[in-house]
């Protein structure tokens, strides 16, 4: 009486990212595999002065390993003296909150 589970067959979304006019907009999976991508939008995100929105509310999956990544960028920010702003999916938003990480807005 068990049920094969469903397979699935899509491959994690590559990592896109591009400038705001107060941050960066992330859209893709932010898992393990992007690693690398992740990290070099984040440390491009670091160095802009002042507080900084990232806009996560076209991500499509976030592990534990991203949600390390964004919250190494905002302690950075804070000990600078500025904020992290953080919008993120309604799909994204359960991984937010078990990371206790504040969030702006979620669409």
């Amino acid at each position: 009486i068990f049920k094969k589970a469903a397979r699935v067959d899509a491959a994690p979304k590559a990592i896109r990212s591009h400038q705001t006019e107060r941050g960066v907009k992330l859209s893709g999976d932010l898992i393990a595999a992007h690693r690398p991508e992740l990290r070099g939008a984040l440390v491009n995100a670091a160095q802009t002065p002042g507080d900084f929105t990232l806009d996560l509310t076209e991500v499509g999956a976030i592990d534990a390993c991203a949600l390390g990544q964004v919250r190494m960028l905002e302690q950075s920010l804070i000990r600078r003296g500025n904020r992290l702003e953080i919008l993120a999916s309604k799909q994204t938003k359960p991984a937010f909150d078990a990371a206790q990480m504040t969030l702006q807005g979620v669409t």
